[in-house]
């Protein structure tokens, strides 16, 4: 690869300079598929008017890795995109929950199903729960009041993050005086406890 990107950035210095100058260029391509420009004759080449050759701005890559690493995606993601959709079906983003005995229902849905070594890291609050597991349902238990953030992450080999969801919902406590959760039916006028 380096051997062709020098090749052309000689042919790009090259050309314009001999085309200036007013002197025939030969052009022709070797067995490794490399284009060659040059004033002097060759096996092969072909002559090139030099008004028919177009100049190119060539700018060297930044990086002394390579063109191919300025294309390369994140760790964790292909060229299309992360590996997997992950979406975190309860507690969605924005709920206010009511929950009984401080613990909360959690659902994902991850597409296309976990495979190999992928696995679901569930954190709260940033805090994670458990170890990496390949379960998508789970019960959090001593969720108290206040704003909380659920983060699901699919964790693939090397802990290289192959996806990711977060959901971030609001946790109310029953009282005294209301202590359980009102109801979402209507019982003909009023609504009812559960």
């Amino acid at each position: 690869m380096k051997r062709k990107t020098w090749a052309c950035l000689a042919a790009l210095i090259l050309v314009p300079a001999l085309a200036v100058a007013g002197t025939t260029v030969y052009r022709w391509v070797d067995a490794q598929g490399v284009v060659h420009y040059s004033d002097q004759p060759h096996e092969g080449a072909q002559k090139v008017q030099a008004g028919s050759l177009t100049v190119l701005n060539f700018k060297a890559p930044a990086s002394s890795a390579g063109p191919e690493a300025a294309t390369r995606p994140p760790p964790g993601e292909s060229a299309a995109g992360p590996a997997y959709q992950v979406k975190i079906l309860a507690p969605s983003p924005g709920t206010t929950l009511w929950p009984v005995n401080y613990k909360v229902q959690v659902n994902v849905r991850v597409t296309p199903p976990l495979k190999g070594s992928s696995l679901l890291q569930y954190q709260y609050d940033g805090q994670n729960l458990g170890k990496p597991r390949a379960e998508t349902s789970l019960e959090m238990n001593k969720v108290y009041r206040g704003t909380h953030t659920l983060t699901v992450t699919v964790v693939g080999p090397g802990g290289r993050n192959e996806g990711q969801a977060s959901s971030t919902f609001y946790v109310h406590q029953h009282s005294m005086l209301h202590p359980g959760r009102p109801s979402h039916t209507n019982n003909g006028g009023g609504g009812g406890r559960n």
